[in-house]
Formats: structure tokens, sequence, C-alpha cells
């Protein structure tokens, strides 16, 4: 692990970057990444971003025109809020004994890199990348700001969640006082939902299940109901956040069955419940509070193993 300086000051001291966001990526590793690039550009720098096939619309523009030349020769590798192996695309995975810096705020940095900025009391991988520009000296345009405003105001929940920190409210500022336009980002991430996500909606809230007394709440998603609606990647976004905003669950669980008939689980938490350290009992991992993992088994079983293994955290929050 290193301080910020030290990192900034090995980062800026190399060149030919190649910038990689991690599989299903959100507006973090997406916003860092592209405050990342621009930042090294505009110190002289060749850098990237690799292209992504799980890129969703709502943040492909976060990469467009910054994407490698054909036969480009990365000479650096960097990763964006990226914790472990697992989280990289399998188009991804031969980068990864390869992996130069890497800059991350999960509760757990499994991830080999030769240099390792991490900090799991940072609101989202944007600050610590907000932190590494400013410890070079680099004055940060409003694009740049755009894309770390995008970074920790979506992993923040648009400064709602327990991980906002003062750091990410000056960010924020710093973006408004740039001339930002956040009203814009935060109708596109936080209000304007599609048709397919309405209808998506409402029938997860019908068929939620609870469990424990109502302290946990499941969410299903097979994927014939999916296609059935015709919902996409974007569509399902912020789903694993409808649980625990029902008064009096403290674990939401969204199981989504996955192409090869397992399971991707995403967990929620509020108070005392370890969300990283449950999904770590599965091979995943994440956040105390937003953490996730995947099953080899199909969605039915996969509830009951997670039910299994909060049972009894949930008898020790009472």
């Amino acid at each position: 692990m290193m301080d910020v300086q030290a990192f900034a000051e090995r980062l800026f001291s190399r060149d030919d970057f190649l910038i990689i966001t991690h599989a299903r990526p959100d507006g973090d590793t997406a916003g860092s990444a592209y405050a990342l690039c621009r930042g090294l550009r505009a110190a002289g720098k060749t850098a990237f971003i690799l292209e992504n096939p799980d890129m969703t619309a709502r943040y492909v523009f976060l990469y467009q025109g910054l994407e490698p030349p054909p036969g480009f020769d990365a000479k650096t590798i960097v990763c964006v809020d990226i914790a472990s192996p697992g989280m990289l695309h399998d188009t991804q995975r031969h980068y990864e004994d390869h992996i130069d810096f890497a800059v991350d705020h999960h509760t757990q940095t499994d991830l080999k890199a030769r240099y390792v900025l991490a900090d799991p009391g940072a609101s989202a991988a944007g600050q610590l990348v907000y932190a590494v520009l400013k410890a070079y000296g680099s004055p940060l345009d409003a694009e740049m700001l755009k894309g770390l405003y995008i970074a920790v105001a979506t992993d923040t929940g648009c400064f709602r969640y327990s991980n906002t920190s003062a750091p990410a409210h000056h960010i924020a500022a710093e973006a408004i006082s740039a001339g930002v336009d956040i009203y814009a980002l935060n109708r596109v991430f936080f209000e304007v939902i599609s048709h397919a996500a309405y209808e998506l909606k409402k029938r997860v809230l019908n068929d939620m299940e609870f469990f424990f007394d109502r302290r946990a709440a499941v969410i299903i998603l097979p994927l014939d109901l999916i296609a059935g609606i015709g919902a996409g990647t974007d569509d399902l976004e912020g789903l694993s956040e409808m649980p625990t905003t029902i008064d009096g669950v403290l674990v939401g669980l969204t199981v989504k069955q996955t192409l090869d008939g397992n399971s991707r689980v995403s967990v929620r938490t509020i108070g005392a419940v370890d969300a990283a350290a449950l999904c770590r009992g599965f091979g995943g991992g994440g956040h105390a509070a937003a953490a996730g993992c995947t099953i080899n088994a199909g969605v039915d079983e996969a509830k009951r193993m997670m039910l299994d293994a909060i049972a009894p955290l949930l008898k020790t929050t009472i």
C-alpha cells in the first residue's frame, strides 16, 4: 500500500497508459476511469480506456473517443475500483498478472498490482482518483470533475448512503463551481427510468418476499421475467436498493439468474450486518453496506443458502 503523494508521483512518472474498468461497470469505475484518463492526458501522457463489453448505454459516453487505437502497446496498466481478479471481465483476464497500478476503496483488495492505493473509508474510487490528481498538482477541468462527480454520486446514492464523506461533498462542490451540470447528471442517474424499468419495479415490489420478522427481504430476478418485460442491464439499476428502503428491513437480497443457470446475488444492509463479510463467505466481496457474490446454484437454492447465512447475523443485531 502507498500514500497518495507517493502513488501520484510514481503514476505520473510512467506513460502509455491503459485504464481498466470492472465487469458490470457502475458509475464509480466508469467515472473514475474517465477522469483519470483525461487527467493523464492533460499532463502530456498517452492514455486510453480499455473497451468494456459490459458497458451500458448509461455509461458508454464516458469512454467513447478514449478507446485505444488498434495495435496500441500499453506500457502501464491501471485498474480503477477493482478489488479482486473476479471483478475483471473475461476479456480482461490476460492483464491480471500485468497490473501496474490499482486504485480501490473496497473493504478488502486482493488484486495483484505493483502499486496499490486503497482506502475502504473513501466514498468511491473517484475520491481517490481526485486525491491523486490533486497530489500531482493537476488542475481539474470540468470534464474531469464531471467524471468524478458521477463516481462519488453514484456510489453514495446521490449522497444518501452511509459511506458519504466530506471529501465526496467537496468534489461535488468543486464540480458545481467548474460549471458541471449536476442537475442533468442527477436526472440521468437518479430520476428518469425507462418504461421497462418501471414495469420491472412493479413486478419485483409485488413479488418481494420477507423473512425473519420482516428484517430481511428478497427480490428474485429470473431470466424469463427480465426477457418478458424487455429489460436491459440499465433497467436493473436501483433494484438492489429497493428492499432496504422498506422500514425495518436490515438485509436486502437481489438474486438474479445468470445465463449459465447460476445466481448473481447483490446484498444491501442497514446497521451492524456486514454485507462484504457475508459475501466473502461465498467467494464475493464489496463494501460493508453493499456487496455481491456469484453462487453456483439456481435462484431458489441461492436464496436458501443466503438466508441460512443471514439467520445467525440477524440474531445478533436485534
